[in-house]
């Protein structure tokens, strides 16, 4: 059972983000494949959602919508490395809580994910 998931096609990324959580003492669970998220999104000990935007398949704008229609008490985080291109104009609703670009600085999405898990 995880409070948080982390989702990023590129898994070392993922990896390296959900140990920092972990190492924090959060539970943490990650995943480089957005239909396996999509699975994990059901289970009711999740609470927040660290996903990157483009990725293959199901991308994250798409993971989000399709996460938040099914359980709108879910809270998301975003990491792109496309952050503040005219070519993603994402900006998402009120279930975003932030937007990182990449490279990630880890310290600052723990803070964050203990501030909305506290």
């Amino acid at each position: 059972m995880s409070a948080v998931l982390v989702v990023d096609d590129d898994p070392c990324c993922a990896e390296e983000l959900a140990e920092a959580l972990e190492d924090a003492g959060l539970a943490v669970s990650w995943s480089s494949d957005s239909e396996e998220a999509l699975r994990c999104g059901a289970d009711p000990s999740l609470r927040l959602v660290i996903t990157d935007l483009r990725m293959p398949g199901i991308g994250g704008e798409r993971l989000i919508a399709m996460l938040h229609a099914e359980r709108p008490e879910l809270r998301f985080i975003v990491i792109t490395g496309h952050a503040g291109h005219a070519d993603d104009p994402f900006t998402g609703g009120n279930e975003i809580l932030a937007r990182f670009g990449k490279p990630v600085r880890s310290l600052a999405v723990v803070k964050l994910c203990q501030e909305a898990l506290a």
